[in-house]
């Protein structure tokens, strides 16, 4: 790892075969399997600082502490539209990205999911086949196998969550992370058997930054794609006063994330040509769908009175029994420190008419007061029962507001546009509901808090959601994939018109494959990973992006062709002795 002295000059910075712009859960998988080859010189750049992040990111439930930290989370302020919330997205500023902050919900997507996913794009590489295949080889550990872990059982509330579950109709399921998910089960955490949270970052950077061939400038904001005659050539930013450019021989690839990646793109004068010449920038290659095309969870969270205080964790972080926590979480690893963002988590349909599971709930042991940005426990024990649409319709999108690089992007979400949206988003509501009003939870529940108990009207269920729904962070879709040139890249992950410049991110996918994109993101970073290895293997040079067509039946080819090859390599322990997140239940 070679550490930035802020006075490298282009000379000094020399020629690398592949830069990465995001050291969130994408960049951070990339540079680990690109840099396993010796003979290849790689540069991560991540605009957080430090080696490794904060150390409460290790701490799961240190999460509340850490999105009030703006040295530590971006905070973009979104347009809230006429049916949405005003808000401001969160993102991780710091080595692992939003790996480090979020709830921690590993989330595969089911068969229906991927299958669907390979019909957009029009390429059997996201079949479900070979993201099933990927997504083993991180949750199995790949580079160092292990299984996965799962916690101790469930506490008597969530085991009554379970049995409403039954009498509501619902499937109950071990592991809903199988072909199948639709049911409700144990969330799966990204949390590891010590009771630590593993990011991206800390499962495949960690143990190979000390690697010649990896180097890695944390603090660096990149601002542009440098971009001469249709080809990328490196990028241009800054760390503190410094301008800084990178020099590349061989790929770009923007890992930032659905917000950042169009913004960085609409700089380098990729995008929309209205859109640029609106924001003051000179267009290089006109791709009218960056930046259009975005989607977002919308999730509504509803507070429960619980009957007695052995049933919630909302003492657990005040008084004497703050320090009771921490020492347990020291000693073991265990109790509410060591838990992800939700203990229940279920794949539900909105009615009979659904052909897969189109809304997803949560349970948590919690309650959250109602309160402008990051709110504190309720005083009173309660729970959370939360739920959002799957792959909504509605979308919005997010475009550079302006040449300067300082200038936040435009982000207009557009939330619930679509009246199918609304039709599920009240019922997503109603299911809760009924669920809570199950015989199982009446010893443990007394009722909903006033906060949502008013909105009995679909009306009042709409306006509810327009004061108080938050977005899941989950966008995508803003730089999407698919077989039609107007999309910005192949199923490849190529950008259409620009040579040697790639995407992979949130972003990509022209809709969400999952509950949550951090387990999608990570399988689709090591899918880029053997597309990129594959071509270099076949081609001297890349021939240009906008020449190249999307060729959905020959690239499966490709991919058949060199599978074995690939997964004995992704197999095999790597130099560093890397491995990838461990995934913990939170039920055995």
């Amino acid at each position: 790892m070679g550490d930035f002295d802020g006075n490298m000059t282009d000379a000094q910075a020399g020629d690398f075969d592949y830069i990465i712009v995001g050291a969130g859960a994408a960049g951070s998988v990339l540079a680990e399997r690109l840099s396993s080859d010796p003979d290849t010189r790689v540069l991560l750049l991540e605009e957080g600082r430090g080696a490794g992040g904060h150390w409460a990111s290790r701490v799961p439930q240190a999460q509340p502490w850490l999105l009030r930290d703006p040295t530590r989370v971006y905070g973009y302020h979104v347009e809230p539209g006429p049916r949405g919330p005003a808000e401001r997205w969160l993102r991780g500023r710091m080595p692992g990205g939003s790996s480090a902050v979020g709830a921690m919900l590993w989330l595969r997507g089911g068969e229906a999911d991927w299958t669907h996913m390979a019909r957009v794009t029009g390429s059997a590489d996201w079949d479900w086949p070979e993201m099933a295949r990927v997504l083993r080889l991180i949750e199995h550990h790949a580079f160092g196998a292990r299984a996965l872990r799962r916690a101790g059982p469930l506490r008597p509330l969530m085991q009554a969550v379970l049995r409403a579950g039954a009498e509501s109709g619902w499937r109950l399921r071990a592991d809903f992370n199988e072909a199948d998910p639709e049911g409700l089960g144990p969330a799966t955490w990204m949390i590891d058997d010590k009771g630590r949270r593993v990011t991206a970052w800390t499962a495949f950077v960690r143990a190979a930054k000390s690697r010649p061939n990896l180097r890695i400038e944390t603090g660096v904001r990149v601002d542009r794609v440098l971009i001469d005659e249709g080809r990328a050539y490196g990028v241009e930013g800054r760390r503190g006063t410094a301008q800084l450019v990178f020099r590349c021989r061989g790929e770009v690839i923007l890992c930032t994330g659905a917000v950042i990646t169009p913004k960085i793109l609409m700089l380098s004068g990729v995008g929309d040509g209205m859109a640029l010449r609106r924001a003051g920038i000179e267009t290089k290659h006109h791709s009218p769908n960056i930046g259009r095309g975005l989607r977002d969870h919308l999730v509504l969270a509803t507070n429960w009175r619980l009957r007695h205080w052995r049933d919630s964790d909302n003492r657990a972080y005040t008084g004497a029994r703050l320090w009771m926590t921490v020492a347990r979480y020291l000693l073991s690893g265990a109790g509410p420190l060591g838990q992800g963002g939700a203990e229940l988590v279920g794949f539900i349909a909105s009615g009979k008419t659904a052909e897969r599971p189109d809304l997803m709930v949560t349970a948590a042991a919690h309650s959250l007061e109602v309160a402008p940005g990051i709110g504190g426990l309720e005083p009173e024990p309660g729970m959370r029962l939360t739920a959002h649409v799957l792959r909504p319709e509605s979308s919005g999108y997010v475009f550079a507001a302006g040449p300067d690089p300082d200038t936040p992007p435009r982000i207009e979400a557009n939330y619930l546009a679509s009246e199918r949206d609304r039709l599920r988003a009240i019922l997503a509501l109603r299911k809760l509901r009924g669920l809570a009003q199950r015989p199982a939870l009446a010893e443990f529940i007394e009722g909903e808090t006033v906060i949502s108990a008013w909105a009995r009207s679909d009306d009042d269920i709409l306006d509810l959601y327009r004061r108080y729904s938050r977005s899941a962070f989950n966008a995508v879709g803003s730089c999407a994939m698919g077989p039609d040139e107007l999309d910005p890249l192949d199923a490849r992950l190529r950008l259409r018109g620009v040579a040697r410049l790639r995407v992979c991110d949130a972003s990509i996918f022209p809709e969400m494959p999952a509950g949550g994109t951090l387990a999608p993101v990570m399988a689709a970073a090591l899918r880029a990973a053997e597309f990129i290895l594959s071509d270099a293997g076949r081609h001297d040079e890349e021939a240009p992006a906008a020449e190249a067509e999307s060729q959905p039946e020959s690239d499966a080819a490709e991919a058949e062709l060199d599978r074995a090859q690939r997964d004995d390599a992704l197999e095999a322990p790597t130099e560093a002795g890397a491995a990838p997140p461990a995934a913990k239940s939170a039920a055995g």
